[in-house]
Parts: C-alpha cells; structure tokens; sequence
C-alpha cells in the first residue's frame, strides 16, 4: 500500500511534464500541519476506530497531504467540487482508493462526477438518480438525507424518505448500486440528526451510514456511524490567503 502511494509521486511528476494543464497541487502543504503531523492524525484516527471507515476529506488539500494520508492507510478519500476533483484525483491511481463525491451534485456534471468518483453520496432526487444510472457506467450512489428542519443542507428531508425509498424501490435500475445514508448534522443538535438517520437506516436494507465530521465524529460514531468524513481533524486547519 505504502509503495503504491509512495509511486502517486512519480506519476504527478510526469503528468507534470507530459499535461499542459497541470495545476500545481503538488509539493505543497495547505495546512498548518507538516506531512508527518498528518500521516500521524491519520494513523491515531484509523488505529482508534478499527470498526469504522474513516474518509479524508481533500477540499483544497495538495496532493502530498493527500498521499500523506493514505501512506498512513487511508483508503477511502472524498472531495465536495467535481471541478477539484478533477485536478487531482487523476493522479491518485491505486486501485485501493476509493473515491467520493460528497457535494451537492449538478445535473450538468452528473456525467464528469461518474467519470471521477468511485461513490456518490449525495443524491437527493428520482430525477439524478435515473440520470446517473442512464449513463450506463457501475457506480456505488448513497442518499443524502436532511436530517435538520431548521437547516440549509441539501438532502431528502428525513419525514419524506419513506416515501422517497418506495419509488425507488419501484424503478428498473441497472448500473447505480444503492450502499447507504449520508447526512451533515446540525451544529445545535448533531444527535437528533444522526438518531434519525439510524432510524432510516433500520427501515431499508443498507449497510453504510456515513455522519460524522471533524467536530462531531465521534457522537455519530456512538449513533452508529459506520463511515465518518474527516478533514480538519485529519489534515488540520487550512491556511487562508
């Protein structure tokens, strides 16, 4: 594995040379912590929740924070902009890593997001769900609830999942495959959220419940998260301009 991350190196660096449009997202660091500092976050996290998933989030990360991370065993990485995405995860290459798309998604990127990312978390809508399938390329999709009434967030709002679930269930799908829930808690009350998105979760036949952040993973872990999404906490704080 580390021989692997340690080659994603070797492969930016000849992008470098050979891609015209080669942004310089490599031998940077975006965050007060050192690449050490981060393979260490990284490896305390894993070691800590040996029974959960832990994804790194990578939004404005450079690529050697990146590879820093998975040279500490992270497989599962997760960006929130196709247009990133784009920028750097084609140099990520080893078959180990499975890539996440964790933003609200377009109709006009569906197609580019499916060309990038191994998963999907964040279909809220028949409507991009059939798109995604119609493209006719395999790809794992979850369903992004609004756990919060009171929020902002994207997501099929958690009174009307029921429903939302049994049209699902009635369609013809051929390539996407339906693994689980993702939320964004509410600040002022992060366990409801996640007590209800468990509570969804006991209704279908999914396996994967991804909630939890850097400032409150651990309460969902003890909801029953299966898959925490981390960046602050793994990378640190981002440097600003």
């Amino acid at each position: 594995m580390i021989n692997k991350a340690l080659n994603l190196e070797q492969e930016a660096n000849m992008g470098k040379k050979n891609n015209r449009n080669f942004v310089p997202h490599f031998n940077t660091v975006n965050s007060f912590h050192s690449l050490d500092e981060i393979q260490n976050n990284a490896r305390k996290i894993i070691n800590s929740n040996r029974n959960i998933s832990v994804l790194a989030v990578t939004k404005t990360r450079t690529l050697d924070e990146i590879i820093s991370a998975i040279n500490a065993g992270i497989f599962q990485i997760g960006e929130n902009y196709v247009e990133e995405a784009y920028e750097k995860y084609p140099y990520i290459h080893s078959v180990n890593i499975r890539k996440h798309f964790l933003g609200h998604l377009q109709s006009n990127k569906a197609r580019k997001a499916v060309e990038i990312f191994d998963v999907i978390q964040t279909i809220d809508s028949i409507k991009l769900l059939e798109k995604i399938d119609s493209f006719g390329t395999k790809i794992d999709v979850m369903f992004q609830v609004n756990t919060s009434p009171d929020s902002n967030y994207h997501g099929i709002y958690f009174e009307e999942f029921d429903d939302f679930y049994e049209k699902v269930l009635e369609l013809q799908l051929q390539n996407v495959n339906i693994t689980g829930l993702m939320t964004i808690a509410s600040k002022d009350d992060p366990r409801t959220c996640f007590k209800r998105l468990f509570n969804i979760k006991q209704k279908t036949n999914l396996n994967v419940l991804s909630m939890g952040m850097s400032h409150d993973y651990e309460i969902a872990i003890e909801e029953g998260a299966t898959m925490i999404r981390l960046g602050t906490k793994i990378f640190g704080e981002r440097k600003t301009n």
